[in-house]
Parts: C-alpha cells; structure tokens; sequence
C-alpha cells in the first residue's frame, strides 16, 4: 500500500453542527485562555482530520486515528472507516436488546480497547469503502428505531435472532448505506476480516491507565494499571520514535477550551507561569491524579490522538492531539495539551507495544 494523504482521496464528515459537547467542553472563551506559542518538537504522520458529528463515538475515531498515523511511520498508509465499526456495533447491541428480551438499552459508548476488540471481531473497512452516503443521517434517530425492532422481535414468540438480523442490515443499509461484502483497496480485493487483520490486532497494542470500574467500560477490556509519570514517560518515547498514541481522559475542567486548542492544568488559569511544574511536583500531581479517579472528579469523557510534541515560549511541554470534532478551532482541529494536564486528567492510553515499533522518522514543525 502507498502513503496516499490527498485530501481529495478522503470524504471527511463534515457536520453543520458541532456536538454539543463541544461547546460544553469549553467553560471558559479563547479570550480568557493563555496566550501561548509553540514550537513543535516531534511530530507523527497523520491522516485528514474527521468530524464525528453528534455520536458517541470518540473511541472509535480516536483509536482509528492512532492506527492510520502508525500505518503511515510503517509505510504503509491507510483511511480507516469509523462508520463500518458504528454499524457492527449497532448489530452487536441489537442483539443484546434481543438476548436480553427487550430489557437492555442500546449504547454507543465505550473505551479504546474495545475497539480494538470490534475490529478483532468484525475486522475493519477503508473508509473510501464504506461510509454514511445519507445526508440527513441521525444517529439518535437509528438507535431509537433499532430499539424498536429488537426489542418487538424479542417479545414476539418464535421470532428468530436471524429475523432480528435481516430487519437490523434492511434498516442500516437505509440509515447509513447499503454494506458491501469485500472491499478494493490499491487494486486488491479484501474481506472486512483480511482488511482488518492487515492493518491492526488487539494483541499488537496495550491499554495502561487506571484499572478502574469506569461507566464506559466494558467487561472484556483489558487494562494494565500504570501510574501517570509512568504513562507520560510511555507517550513521549513513543512519539518521539514517530508512533501516535490514543489518549482517553477528562475534558470537563476548565483548563480545556476546544475553541483556543489548549488543554492546561486549571491552576495555570489566572497566570501564564513558567517552567516544567511535572517535574517539580510530581508528587503532588499523583496525589491529585489518584483522588479525582476515587473521587469521580476525573471523568471519561473523550478520546484523542497524541501525535506530536511541542514546547510554549516558557519552555513547558505539551502534547499535540488530533480531535474528532472538524477542523472549526484555531488549530484546524489539533489542540496543545500541557505535561501537567495530561498528569492529572488521563484515564487511559493504547498505545503500540514496543516489539511492534519499526524505525521512522519524525517531521519537525513550528506552529
């Protein structure tokens, strides 16, 4: 496969509306956020910027996003399609309204492992391949007819899950678009499985973070305990050697503003202040980290793709994100995380393990 990055090869989601969370994410306008410059220290290749709209689905694109980006230092690009994995799990949630006689709910929540468990599962499409070609397409609106029809095939004696299954594909290849069974790919023909299986394995990433009971968590995901220096060390060697790391945490805090592309520790509001205060107080940071997951201060709200390094003009360390919201900030749909926010306010990272790292090299960029 070749490193096609042309944003004419790309259908991106463009949405007249952004999610509603967006605007709730920002407590606080650009005009009251630091005024900051960076200098980029490393950068990862990555892939166009998406826009999930108004889904739930975070993880998906977040966790997608990191794959494209290290397919690319591989050499090997690829466009993953969020919306095959929103169908599957669509069919898998039916399903368990069916299973479960009409009592559970469906949900499009989840956690990053988990995705990399549906393409396990389901494998994986180009996005090129398979995409939402309705125009008036309302995720809110699929789940609640979805619903509908499971859970009235569930109480319906003698109806089948394979009546459930025919009724769920009729109502998605008209909600979302008609689901082709392979898929052409630089000349050559793949099953969703093949496809899935060429580009990313559950068994090629870990999750580390805290091993906590979190309301997105699914029971088969698997999370490896980890402190948050630990983390922070993992992602900045990882970027650094050019591989992208997903990143799942708390966006509720006032020091995160989608509007100025900033996500700083909330005490480094009032002032700009100076130096790399991670390092200083590293102590502290955990003693905070550790009561807000006990306390359910920090919170699992969002997903993003860390694919950079970068430094302000004090000389403190950020991380550079890929979002999933669109390009509608002052970033183009990037943001600057700061040491000392990612310390306190992540829940989690997936991250390639280290025998899966190949050379490449890193593109050094002033913003």
């Amino acid at each position: 496969m070749q490193n096609v990055l042309n944003n004419s090869t790309f259908r991106i989601l463009n949405s007249a509306l952004i999610v509603a969370l967006l605007f709730s994410s920002c407590k606080k306008s650009a005009a009251d956020m630091p005024k900051l410059h960076f200098k980029v220290e490393a950068k990862c290749p990555v892939t166009p910027v998406k826009n999930q709209g108004r889904s739930q689905t975070c993880w998906i694109y977040a966790m997608l996003a990191t794959i494209e980006s290290n397919r690319i230092a591989m050499g090997d690009s690829v466009n993953l399609s969020p919306t095959f994995l929103e169908r599957m799990l669509l069919q898998k949630e039916a399903e368990k309204v069916y299973n479960s006689k009409g009592k559970e709910k469906i949900t499009l929540r989840g956690m990053i492992p988990y995705c990399m468990q549906l393409i396990d599962e389901y494998g994986a499409f180009n996005f090129d391949s398979y995409y939402c070609k309705n125009k008036e397409f309302s995720m809110k609106e699929t789940i609640n007819k979805l619903q509908s029809i499971a859970e009235e095939t569930a109480g319906k004696k003698g109806e089948s899950i394979e009546k459930l299954r025919r009724k769920t594909k009729e109502l998605l290849d008209n909600e979302i678009s008609f689901l082709p069974k392979n898929q052409f790919f630089l000349g050559a023909g793949y099953t969703p499985q093949e496809f899935g299986n060429s580009v990313a394995l559950y068994e090629h990433y870990e999750f580390l973070g805290a091993d906590y009971n979190f309301p997105d968590r699914r029971k088969s995901d698997k999370i490896t305990k980890t402190s948050p220096a630990q983390m922070l060390e993992k992602v900045e060697q990882s970027v650094r050697k050019g591989y992208a790391v997903c990143w799942e945490g708390d966006i509720s805090e006032d020091g995160f503003c989608w509007e100025a592309g900033l996500a700083i520790d909330p005490l480094l509001l009032p002032h700009e202040g100076e130096g790399n205060s991670h390092k200083e107080n590293a102590a502290d940071f955990n003693k905070r980290y550790e009561e807000g997951i006990e306390n359910d201060d920090t919170t699992d709200d969002h997903c993003l793709e860390i694919c950079g390094i970068a430094h302000d003009q004090h000389g403190r360390k950020y991380f550079v994100c890929k979002n999933s919201w669109g390009i509608s900030n002052r970033y183009k749909g990037f943001l600057f995380m700061s040491f000392d926010y990612f310390l306190t306010k992540t829940i989690l990272i997936g991250k390639l393990k280290d025998n899966y790292f190949f050379s490449a090299s890193v593109k050094l960029e002033d913003v």
